[in-house]
Order: C-alpha cells, then structure tokens, then sequence
C-alpha cells in the first residue's frame, strides 16, 4: 500500500498468492480505519468549561481545592485540564481517563462530559 504496487507486484515480492495479498491490505486498511475512530482524549475546552461551571456553582471552591481531590499539585493540575502549557505552549487534548478522573472528582458521572 505505502510503495502503491500492485496487487501483482506486491504478490510476487511477497511470495503469496495475489488473493492472500488482496485480504491482507483489507485487513490493513479496516486497522487503519479503526484506529483513526478511535477516541482515547478530548479538547481541552471540554474540561476547562466543566471546571468553570464547578467554580461557578460554588463560590468557595477553589482550583487548588480540585487539585487537591485529584492528588494534584495545582500547577500540575491546571496543566492537565486547563491546557496551561510549559514553555507557552498550551495544551490542547486532555486523554479520555485523566477526564473521567476529573468528573468523579466533581461529583459528576465521566459520561457528562462529551467524548468520556
């Protein structure tokens, strides 16, 4: 698939039947497609909105009180889940376990969250 042979050509380097050659780039793109529907992190923004609205309902909470719920530092913390990246670089995706994570800690069900 990567060379673009043809299914010929790719048979006779391979020393397999045209036919077996033919299943295996099929199987190769059905991995392929797979892997590429797979969703294993979610936008950041996802997580910073459900921390605002946490803040927001209780006024005396705290980011470092959240950190704290995770087993966090709070600097840890708002690099996780509010996208405050080292060096300036912001991060962008949160994976999809450190989001559960996050909800629990919330008090609310991971599937609240699009995309846990």
């Amino acid at each position: 698939m990567e060379r673009r042979e043809s299914l010929e050509t790719a048979a006779r380097i391979l020393g397999l039947a045209q036919s077996r050659v033919q299943e295996l780039v099929a199987a190769e793109q059905d991995r392929r497609e797979l892997r590429s529907l797979q969703c294993d992190s979610i936008p950041v923004d996802r997580t910073r909105a459900a921390i605002a609205e946490a803040l927001a309902r209780d006024p005396d909470r705290t980011i470092a009180d959240i950190a704290g719920w995770l087993e966090m530092q709070q600097a840890d913390f708002e690099r996780a889940f509010l996208g405050k990246g080292r060096n300036g670089r912001a991060k962008r995706r949160v994976t999809v376990a450190n989001a559960s994570r996050l909800m629990i800690a919330l008090g609310r069900a991971p599937n609240e969250l699009e995309g846990c």
